[in-house]
């Protein structure tokens, strides 16, 4: 009676039970949503603050709430802002986010394009295909990747989507700069009609960008016309700047003899005292050393530009006493890094080994300490110039490895090569390829190396296995490098990918030469076809492999 009695109420019960059952899940999202836009609200005020180890704890926590793109989007920039070593991941992840905007992707783009990260950049974009010339932020990015990336042609296609756009300006420099910076003269027509262009430009700020890049222009490319079109438009300009006018006289220099003399006496008359930083940088631009050093003798207090300028002219001069002196009144914002490391190769110069030794080390670890500057580059270059050939080679492969900074030059990079062969830093030297590649993914440099790729043949890891299949997508009509990329994928464990790649050669392993042979046989070997693999391998010429090599291979194969 009791039970029957409490049966309506308990079905009362039930009814919210059920009711609040279905009604648990929108409340609840409800709340997540409206606690998750406290949480980006509170991120944003962080940021906006510069407190970005709040603001991204804030953001990971509505994001882990969410899962929405807005603070995807937060996290991606505070760890960007932090220099986290996965913030590149992240930005690729939120490029691919199904609610990514526009906006999200060209901004990725652009922190992974300033950070070198080009091969990641342009498979990106190759996943976007036609859309990312859609988007004029894109557009622009997919420009700068491919000038970066060394596609000059495809570059100049690009950039003609540009013409009648407010970045037109700023799209043709780019591939002027990347035209230049090729050093192949087929590229100087295009480069001289384009910036000819920009110096009849109605918009002004265009036209003095342009006439900065036609200073630092090798000299032969400057045609006449060139010549006429710059002095017309500024050779009487009252308003221009200091690095503007200087940039002006470089291009004076040279037409008539006796004019560096003059114009230098001239330019230092009028910047001594307005701007000494923009002076001394272009008599160094200039290899005027002796007039940087009496340019900044007797100044009082040196702006941190100014000084290191003249420490670099001291030191080319090797006018060590003076150097001494002038670091031991450094001015307050000068780079720490910088000032050790020319402390280091001053003391070394004067015979003070030991005290140099302490100072490289103390330059290194202050280089290092500090994530939002590439200070190696640096060191590298005042350790050449002072024959500490070791270190500048350590200063280079740590520029490799830092987050920032673009790629050295070719001819840095082939002694970087052989000293880390030399010293057998196998590995480093594969991780230090791989980021090369990254951010420079035609660098025929690293391609061509011998030593590089006898090192790909010496380790067994997927970053070998990555760089090779790149090589081979790039570089299709080189047979050997499929054989690299074979033994690369063996050694990291895929016989069955291997296998794959050596088929791609030909169908015939009779027609395979001994070295592809024998990598063919020791994959046989991997997947259990021993007796394949011995049949394959009785018919190799063993003597003709360097000898570890034939007793690697041999191991592998079973014999």
């Amino acid at each position: 009676m009791a039970i029957r009695k409490r049966l309506p109420q308990l079905g009362i019960l039930l009814l919210v039970a059920v009711g609040l059952w279905f009604a648990h899940k929108p409340v609840w999202n409800g709340f997540k949503n409206w606690r998750a836009g406290q949480l980006l609200e509170q991120s944003r005020r962080f940021a906006a603050a510069n407190e970005w180890s709040e603001a991204r704890r804030t953001a990971v926590s509505a994001f882990q709430l969410t899962k929405s793109v807005e603070a995807f989007r937060l996290v991606f920039e505070t760890m960007y802002q932090q220099r986290d070593r996965h913030a590149l991941q992240a930005g690729a992840a939120l490029f691919q986010h199904p609610d990514a905007e526009p906006a999200d992707r060209t901004r990725v783009l652009e922190i992974m394009i300033d950070s070198g990260d080009l091969l990641t950049a342009g498979k990106l974009l190759a996943g976007l295909g036609e859309a990312a010339g859609a988007d004029p932020g894109m557009a622009y990015q997919r420009l700068r990747y491919l000038a970066g990336a060394g596609e000059l042609q495809r570059a100049a296609e690009a950039s003609e989507a540009f013409a009648g756009t407010p970045r037109n300006g700023e799209a043709q420099l780019l591939l002027i700069k990347a035209f230049v910076r090729s050093g192949r003269d087929e590229w100087q027509p295009a480069a001289t009609r384009r910036l000819a262009e920009l110096l009849g430009n109605p918009d002004r700020g265009v036209a003095l960008r342009a006439l900065a890049q036609l200073a630092a222009m090798p000299r032969s490319w400057i045609t006449d016309e060139l010549f006429r079109k710059t002095f017309e438009r500024f050779g009487e300009d009252p308003g221009l700047t200091a690095a503007d006018d200087l940039a002006l006289a470089t291009l004076r220099i040279g037409e008539t003899p006796g004019t560096l003399d003059d114009v230098a006496d001239e330019m230092i008359a009028k910047y001594r005292a307005e701007d000494l930083a923009a002076l001394t940088a272009w008599l160094g631009a200039l290899e005027e050393w002796e007039r940087v050093v009496e340019a900044t003798a007797g100044v009082e207090e040196l702006d941190p530009a100014s000084f290191e300028n003249r420490l670099n002219a001291l030191q080319r001069l090797e006018r060590y006493e003076e150097l001494r002196e002038s670091l031991a009144n450094p001015p307050v914002s000068a780079p720490r890094p910088l000032l050790l490391a020319t402390r280091a190769a001053v003391e070394s110069k004067l015979g003070n080994e030991s005290r140099a030794v302490i100072l490289w080390k103390q330059a290194f670890e202050a280089a290092g300490a500090d994530p939002n500057e590439n200070f190696f580059y640096q060191l590298a270059a005042i350790a050449r110039e002072t024959g500490a050939k070791e270190r500048e080679m350590e200063a280079t492969a740590y520029a490799v490895e830092h987050r920032l900074g673009a790629p050295p030059p070719a001819e840095r990079l082939v002694p970087l090569f052989f000293w880390l062969h030399r010293t057998g830093a196998h590995a480093r030297l594969l991780s230090i390829s791989y980021r090369l590649l990254q951010r420079e993914p035609a660098n025929a440099v690293l391609i061509n190396n011998y030593h590089y790729l006898r090192c790909l043949q010496d380790e067994s890891s997927k970053h070998a296995v990555e760089i090779m299949k790149h090589i081979v997508e790039n570089f299709p009509g080189h047979a050997s490098y499929r054989g690299t990329l074979a033994l690369a994928q063996l050694r990291a464990g895929e016989p069955e990918e291997a296998l794959g790649t050596l088929d791609a050669i030909g169908p015939d392993p009779a027609g395979f030469d001994p070295s592809e042979l024998a990598i063919y046989a020791a994959a046989l070997a991997a997947i259990g076809r021993g007796e394949e693999a011995r049949v394959l391998a009785d018919g190799i010429d063993w003597r003709r492999f360097p000898r570890e090599e034939a007793k690697s291979l041999q191991g592998l194969i079973g014999e």
